[in-house]
């Protein structure tokens, strides 16, 4: 015999998971914390440290290894995938929307194709402290995700303009 609470309790434990579940699916969900300032974009060497897919998978950069990009105020963009130099043009529209075309030398080394594959199909960022988080739109070969970056300024950078 089931009780009469049996159903107000299922529909308390569907709700608790249908929430967390909906507080997962956007890893850009912005608050006060959560800020995008596109003048925090702007000459600084973002490195990559995780990316974390809507799949509930995540891909950490390898120690030794690194995935860096730099957005100049001109709207270029330069930076390093592994042992490969990349570069490219942004485009900034509305509040925190980004569009990247990015290109990268193709010499074979680790995960170079990812992360240009993202980094080309970065729809929007944000600028929490001193964090830069790109999210980008999957498809066939890898799901939708955001990439976390930390600032770097003690690495040595090469742009493709120099």
């Amino acid at each position: 015999m089931i009780s009469k609470k049996c159903p107000i309790v299922i529909l308390a434990v569907v709700s608790i998971v249908a929430a967390g579940l909906f507080a997962s699916c956007d890893l850009m969900q912005t608050d006060s914390r959560r800020v995008a300032d596109p003048d925090r974009l702007v000459g600084v060497t973002w490195e990559l440290t995780k990316t974390i897919y809507t799949d509930g998978s995540t891909w950490t950069v390898p120690e030794n290894e690194f995935y860096t990009i730099v957005l100049t105020d001109q709207n270029t963009t330069g930076g390093r995938a592994a042992c490969n130099s990349c570069g490219g043009e942004y485009t900034l529209s509305g509040p925190d929307s980004i569009s990247i075309m990015w290109f990268c030398t193709e010499a074979m080394c680790a995960e170079t194709e990812r992360f240009k594959h993202h980094v080309s199909r970065t729809t929007r960022y944000e600028t929490p402290g001193s964090e830069m988080r790109l999210k980008f739109t999957g498809d066939d070969r890898y799901p939708s995700g955001v990439m976390f970056f930390k600032e770097e300024n003690d690495k040595e950078f090469y742009s493709n303009d120099e």
